[in-house]
């Protein structure tokens, strides 16, 4: 019997080793027609276009097999990709962009570039995500490509490629779309150029900037002209472009970049500029986002106390009080021609109105009083509160506070955050700056970087009214 049993367990061995090759291949599918087939389950699988749950499907399930597919050899593969390259659905179109452009074939880029935009699936999400691809390869045709885009073309298509141009920072031609960007009438065009600046180091870039602070006449855009002139040139002559036309003129012969340790900081402004948790609210249409999740219950400076759950509003010595304290305290400083908004989120998003409000009037006492009077709930849904400020265009800066991971909403891996709203606030421009409340949030800073903002931790001690400490920047 025993004998018996060893024979068919051999034999069963046997013929599993024979055909485990065939097996695996109908299962992970290395040919185009099996991967072809699992693309179209995968689709059916991945819900209907147009949901919430469709984008992170896509990612997830549909993404990785057109990659696949994208490594095939197989010239019907190319054919296939370009087909869903100029379907009608954003998600898709993306993927298969980034399948091509990602598969290291020169072909294969090059249909990627040619078939750019030709389609009506080309809204800013895949512009944003094929474009930034291309422009990672470093090749020299995705180069001109992306310089052409950033120079040419809708303000948008030119708001999408400027931020493409990071992956150039040593190009003396990427710098100069850049500097085309800072002369333009479109004020999302420049203040794109502005912050991709950053990533560059090229001398005529110094007298661009000069020239643009002479006209600029927003004083939030102003002081970020400022920043990066001093970081640049480790000297600070202030606001007054005369000042600095002067320092270059006398300067330029013989002009260096300085090292880190020798850049300056921008503090010849005199102007007061009110403070929330350290960072600087200079700009006048400001939206505040706020964790009200339960963990803000717990003690700002140590273990949670028992009972948190009696005060949902919260208790004294808890962070949901030394944030309510920080920002009533910013509200109460901020002028009267500021515009603001104040968005709580936990479950979901919690607006204190639809759109931004003045501060004049009863603006002030109504803020102060929605600040007072909110409690927290469970999650902790930063994405849709998020986009939920994005579609307030006049908004121009966000300040995002939080003291813990996502949890809730369309999207909570970090990744999925980051990428969604790279995208959407690509074209849109709103600096994001990012505060963790007790303890170092690696997903904050990337947002806050990642949107020309500002990050910082902090305990709850915030300094309102007076000039930012030494948060920690995201560069």
């Amino acid at each position: 019997m025993l004998n018996r049993l060893y024979r068919i367990f051999a034999c069963g061995v046997f013929f599993g080793l024979l055909f485990a090759p065939v097996a695996g291949e109908a299962l992970y599918g290395n040919d185009l027609d099996t991967l072809t087939e699992k693309y179209r389950e995968a689709r059916s699988s991945a819900g209907k276009p147009g949901t919430s749950a469709w984008p992170g499907a896509v990612e997830r399930k549909v993404a990785p097999i057109l990659a696949r597919i994208g490594k095939l050899k197989d010239p019907e593969a190319l054919k296939m990709l370009r087909r869903e390259y100029s379907g009608t659905d954003p998600y898709l179109v993306a993927a298969a962009g980034l399948s091509m452009v990602g598969s290291g074939r020169a072909e294969a880029l090059e249909a990627a570039i040619k078939g750019f935009g030709k389609g009506v699936g080309w809204k800013t999400y895949s512009k944003v995500r094929v474009l930034d691809a291309i422009a990672a390869t470093g090749k020299p045709a995705a180069r001109d490509f992306v310089i052409k885009a950033a120079t040419s073309g809708t303000s948008e298509m030119r708001v999408i490629a400027i931020g493409s141009l990071a992956s150039f920072p040593r190009n003396p031609k990427a710098c100069e779309a850049l500097i085309d960007g800072l002369k333009s009438s479109h004020v999302l065009v420049r203040n794109a150029s502005l912050q991709a600046l950053h990533k560059f180091k090229v001398k005529e870039m110094v007298p661009a900037l000069i020239a643009r602070l002479g006209k600029e006449k927003d004083s939030s855009r102003q002081g970020d002209i400022l920043k990066l002139l001093v970081k640049r040139t480790g000297v600070n002559m202030g606001l007054v472009s005369k000042d600095w036309n002067k320092w270059w003129k006398e300067t330029a012969a013989r002009f260096e970049f300085p090292t880190a340790s020798e850049a300056g900081a921008a503090k010849t402004n005199t102007v007061v500029v009110p403070t929330y948790f350290g960072l600087e609210v200079a700009s006048k249409r400001v939206i505040f986002l706020v964790d009200a999740s339960i963990s803000m219950l717990q003690s700002a400076t140590g273990p949670k106390k028992k009972g948190r759950k009696k005060n949902l509003k919260g208790a004294p010595g808890t962070k949901m009080a030394a944030l309510k304290k920080e920002l009533t305290s910013i509200l109460t400083k901020l002028p009267d021609t500021t515009m603001v908004n104040i968005i709580f989120f936990n479950v979901g998003p919690i607006p204190w109105k639809s759109s931004l409000q003045p501060l004049r009037g009863r603006g002030r006492q109504e803020a102060i009083a929605f600040v007072k009077n909110l409690d927290c709930k469970l999650k902790t849904n930063i994405y849709d509160s998020l986009v939920l400020a994005l579609k307030d265009r006049k908004a121009d800066t966000l300040f995002l506070l939080s003291d813990g991971k996502p949890i809730g909403g369309t999207f909570t891996k970090p990744a999925d955050i980051l990428r969604e709203i790279g995208a959407k606030n690509r074209v849109r421009g709103a600096k994001i700056n990012c505060i963790s409340f007790g303890q170092e949030t690696p997903f904050l800073k990337q947002l806050a970087k990642q949107n020309g903002g500002v990050y910082r931790s902090t305990n709850g001690g915030g300094g309102g009214g007076k000039k930012a400490g030494k948060g920690k920047k995201a560069k």
